[in-house]
């Protein structure tokens, strides 16, 4: 059965950055000029303000800080779902976590995006969100895919033991949800020498 497309003509965004807000309105403006977007600086002001009424909004548009854990995140949608009615869901996260990719379902998120993603990755992130399906920004995705990567060649059995000191590292680090650029500060490592680890530990699994 074809998905039906949903109306998401009313947006709340909750961001401790007032711009960001500016920024999604004219971007979602571009696919849909019927689009309006309300404001709160957090979930708290968002949660008690008198002004905001409840099944008021078609998304909620979530800003998600690396101090936000799994557990403090999980409870941040159930009250905001709660609240609103039960609409569509998108975090805009400054970092990544793998946990978050493996509760979509559980959690009822709709899109999970970076806030260094461009226009077009958002304008993308939103139909499909129209279109009733689950969005994963293409850098989450990379991540996520080089986390499951690492997770299986650390597996008891695996080439995990016979691998080098600094490839060791990579794959911890990976598996915490770092990214490529962060790996490569912390290691003191050339970007492009990270990415070359990357390709062999594929082309291992592979063989």
């Amino acid at each position: 059965m074809k998905n039906v497309a949903a109306s998401l003509n009313r947006v709340l965004v909750i961001d401790d950055v007032p711009v960001i807000a500016f920024g999604l309105l004219e971007t979602f403006t571009l696919l849909n000029k019927s689009v309006t977007v309300a404001y709160e600086s957090n979930v708290f002001s968002a949660l008690s303000s008198p002004t905001l009424v409840a099944e008021a909004f078609d998304l909620l548009v979530i800003g998600v800080l690396p101090h936000d854990t799994s557990t403090s995140l999980s409870k941040m949608i159930v009250d905001l779902k709660k609240r609103f009615g039960h609409p569509k869901l998108m975090l805009y996260a400054s970092n990544y976590c793998h946990s978050v990719i493996e509760k979509m379902d559980i959690w009822s998120i709709d899109a999970y995006v970076h806030r260094s993603e461009s226009m077009e990755e958002i304008q993308n992130a939103y139909t499909r969100i129209s279109m009733n399906e689950r969005y994963i920004s293409e850098l989450f995705y990379t991540l996520y895919n080089d986390y499951c990567l690492t997770r299986d060649w650390m597996e008891p059995g695996s080439q995990f033991i016979s691998m080098s000191p600094p490839e060791k590292n990579i794959l911890l680090l990976l598996c915490q949800g770092k990214g490529v650029q962060e790996i490569a500060y912390i290691l003191h490592t050339p970007v492009n020498e990270i990415h070359m680890h990357l390709n062999m530990f594929r082309n291992r699994l592979n063989d």
